[in-house]
């Protein structure tokens, strides 16, 4: 394993984490961009798949990283009812789910096409 590798699954671990604190912070202390609620959602879990694909992408497979990062949504929406100010919605859920899947797929489609370049030099 490499140390890019590593690095990514540290960041991969970082982004898990700070998922959990941005889901589950109070309705009160929320900090909001100007991006749609949806599309942050969508975003920051893009990143996260994309981010454990570099990470773990050779050592598992794009389901193994997909699946449980859509169980991780879940179970922060799901937290979400006790958190004050906060709210479940099956459509945060679902936009983040999708995120994950578009991060995951991204990151095998270049590598598809790195190996692809690579072999046409040979």
């Amino acid at each position: 394993m490499d140390s890019i590798e590593r690095l990514f699954q540290w960041l991969s671990w970082a982004c898990i984490g700070l998922l959990a604190v941005l889901s589950l912070t109070p309705g009160d202390y929320m900090v909001r961009t100007p991006a749609p609620g949806l599309l942050e959602h969508f975003v920051a879990y893009l990143g996260t798949g994309a981010i454990a694909s570099v990470g773990y992408g050779r050592r598992v497979n794009s389901l193994q990283i997909a699946g449980p990062l859509w169980g991780y949504a879940a179970l922060l929406e799901i937290g979400q009812n006790w958190a004050p100010g906060r709210h479940p919605q099956f459509m945060d859920f679902a936009i983040g789910a999708a995120g994950a899947v578009a991060g995951v797929v991204l990151v095998r489609l270049w590598r598809m096409g790195l190996g692809t370049r690579a072999m046409r030099r040979t």
